[in-house]
């Protein structure tokens, strides 16, 4: 396994050094890509890139002793997120679900997890039921206060009754002014009354003629409501009896489910403290390996340059078979010359001998042997003279370049093995580790729920739910009690009401008759003033009545209303808020790094669900050496080289400098931040990346 933050730069280098090249522009390709890694690194072949001295090194300027101004202080340096939160849940319960992920993006205000819901329809008819409460408490109060604002009809009978008593009082006032026109006024009031007397008389008989005529259909339309009622009453009581059930069923069920819930969480906080332990145990194997790969890569170079020294000394061998062939080359020209001046002189001794003629096929084949032999000296000739001109540059350069990566994969090599030295990965480390607190915490929790419920079944919540038994059991006998009475038949009293209303309507037509002959006979009667004076100062008095204000028992109760208003508003309060806790929202805009939480996890109030880090903001955290921290000043320009992002370097500016330093194995140093400055486009790192920064005093 491979830790984060261990990307090598010069990888791509060595995957060119293993590939095999040609002579020519792919070896100058080579060479110009390993020469320019070289520069990058700031020195030769062997020398640490930068920001990757040894622990202990002191740095030029300090060995020097110099007081000049460096041109860069190099500070090997970590990312670092200004902008992070760590978010949890409001209140304890079990995640009903995620809805994001590790290195998702969000938006401010965007819900990321909620907790499990299936209390809130109890909850909202008790928002409901509390706010039905509340309008029937400010109803009462108008009504106590005579306030009928928004009650058109009370507001209508008030007035109409205010302005009949002011009326008459109207009257009563015009009659003292003028007892003779207040007699005319009289009889026509008394006109009028009996007039009303008779339409009351003919209203009464009309109602009673139709009620007569409705009152079966209506016992029919009762009945039928009543026996809708108990229906009703029977089923709220079955479901009320069924809720007790469930809840003494469920209370046995989730005593179950919380039993398994910490052998889970017992689990899950062994894999946690097993996975904590796997990652060091593949830290050291990871150690391990990067020394056996540090000593391959000695090998490696030892071998490249071995194959340097072999191709030059078998450069000296070739040069040397080079010239004996030149020598034995001449030789064997002397030799193909000598046969053909031998074979040219003895056809004309023979000739002259016995008369016969020269052989031209001879002659022919040793000509060809002298013409071999000096083509084969002359390309001896010249070989010998490409060999002396040296060994090929492009293939010293490509045994040379081969070298050089070897020496660059042994610095990388050995630079991995200084990092894994250094111990394991803080972050990492720190995530395992909360894992481990997680798994804990989630266990504490399931046995304090394990032990809630082994305690028994919460009280209230048992007599809230029998109480809701009883209560449909009273409403059932309500129900069968009016149903029982409905079925008795309509109710024997309205026919003998209505007769007697009219013959109430009768009797005052006949009054208001008689009234109205004896105003006619009687003429005006002076002896009513005192008893209209006092029948004046009564209708004032109703008046002011109707305007009047609660005494002191209408106010206590009005306060107490009141009181039980605030009460309501605060159990909504409380629940609303109850309601929004079982959500976890982004406070800001940006990405996840961590989560701690999955589906059916049981979290606290203080567990972590997710942290969120804004990768806008990015800052690179280092140290600088006690004798270059005097040229390191706030507002400093930087350059930083992130790994993992593209582009490489960004530029940067020092935002602070420690006032007191660490020490670190001898080692005096101080911590700087550095605000980087991101390209327009450009996402930092999410997760760790290799991290390098210089600063320009």
């Amino acid at each position: 396994m491979r830790l984060t933050g261990k990307r090598n730069r010069f990888r791509p280098l060595k995957r060119i050094a293993e590939i095999t090249v040609s002579k020519g522009l792919a070896a100058l390709a080579i060479l110009l890509l390993a020469a320019g890694a070289l520069a990058c690194s700031g020195g030769s072949p062997g020398s640490l890139p930068e920001g990757e001295e040894a622990a202990g090194a002191e740095s030029p300027a300090a060995m020097a002793g110099s007081d000049a101004a460096p041109d860069g202080i190099e500070v090997k340096a970590r990312l670092v997120f200004p902008r992070r939160a760590e978010l949890t849940f409001d209140r304890a319960g079990k995640v009903a679900e995620v809805l994001v992920a590790p290195g998702d993006r969000v938006a401010s205000g965007q819900e990321l997890a909620r907790l499990n819901t299936d209390h809130f329809p109890a909850l909202e008819e008790e928002i409901v039921r509390l706010e039905h409460q509340i309008v029937q408490a400010r109803e009462s109060i108008k009504l106590i206060n005579r306030d009928y604002t928004g009650e058109p009809v009370l507001s209508a009978q008030r007035e109409e009754t205010v302005s009949k008593l002011e009326y008459a009082n109207t009257q009563a006032m015009d009659f003292f002014e003028d007892i003779d026109r207040n007699h005319g006024d009289l009889v026509t009031a008394a006109t009028s009354e009996r007039d009303q007397a008779q339409s009351a008389l003919d209203a009464a008989q009309d109602v009673l003629a139709e009620t007569t005529r409705d009152i079966d259909a209506d016992h029919a339309l009762a009945l039928t409501a009543a026996a809708q009622g108990v229906a009703d009453a029977e089923l709220a009581l079955d479901q009320a009896g069924e809720r007790l059930s469930d809840y003494r069923m469920d209370l046995s069920d989730n005593a179950i489910r919380a039993r398994d819930l910490v052998n889970v969480a017992k689990v899950a906080l062994d894999q946690a403290k097993e996975r904590l332990a796997d990652y060091r145990e593949d830290l050291e194997k990871n150690t391990v390996r990067s020394q056996d790969v540090v000593t391959r890569s000695v090998r490696a170079l030892d071998l490249a340059r071995e194959r340097l020294e072999d191709f030059l000394t078998e450069h000296d061998r070739r040069t040397i078979r080079a010239r004996t062939q030149v020598g034995a080359a001449e030789d064997a020209l002397d030799l193909a010359q000598d046969a053909l001046t031998a074979f040219l002189r003895s056809p004309v001794r023979d000739l002259k001998a016995d008369g016969k003629p020269v052989d031209v096929s001879k002659l022919a084949t040793l000509q060809a042997a002298v013409d071999l032999a000096e083509a084969n000296l002359k390309q001896a000739k010249k070989d010998l003279a490409e060999l002396e001109e040296g060994p090929d540059p492009l293939q010293v350069k490509e045994l040379e370049s081969n070298v050089s990566v070897a020496e660059l994969n042994l610095t990388q090599a050995r630079e991995d093995l200084a990092e894994l030295e250094e111990g394991p990965d803080p972050i990492l480390l720190e995530e395992l580790e909360s894992s481990v607190k997680v798994a804990e915490l989630n266990l504490s929790k399931a046995r304090e729920d394990l032990d809630e419920l082994e305690e028994g079944p919460d009280l209230l919540v048992l007599n809230q739910l029998e109480s809701q038994v009883e209560l449909a059991r009273v409403t059932l006998s309500q129900a069968e009690k009016r149903l029982s009475e409905a079925r008795e038949g309509p109710d024997e009293l309205i026919l003998p009401r209505l007769t007697l209303n009219v013959t109430l309507a009768q009797r005052r037509l006949d009054l208001a008759e008689r009234n109205l002959q004896e105003l006619i006979d009687d003429g005006p009667n002076r002896d009513s003033v005192p008893m209209m004076e006092k029948e004046i100062l009564s209708r004032m008095a109703q008046i002011e009545q109707l305007y009047a204000g609660p005494d002191a028992l209408q106010q206590s109760e009005i306060r107490s209303l009141q009181a039980a208003i605030d009460l309501a508003y605060e159990r909504i309060e409380d629940i609303e808020e109850e309601m929004d806790e079982t959500a976890v929202y982004a406070p800001f805009a940006g990405l996840v790094y961590l989560l701690n939480v999955e589906e059916d996890d049981l979290v606290s109030e203080n567990s972590r669900v997710l942290e969120l880090i804004d990768p806008s903001q990015v800052s690179v955290e280092g140290f600088v050496d006690a004798t270059e921290v005097s040229f390191v000043t706030p507002g400093a320009a930087a350059r930083v080289l992130i790994d993992s992002l593209p582009g490489g370097e960004v530029p940067g500016t020092v935002a602070a400098v420690a006032a007191d330093p660490r020490t670190e194995r001898g080692i005096i140093s101080y911590a700087v931040t550095i605000r980087v400055e991101l390209p327009p486009g450009a996402a930092a790192p999410f997760r760790l990346s290799r991290v390098q920064a210089v600063i320009y005093p």
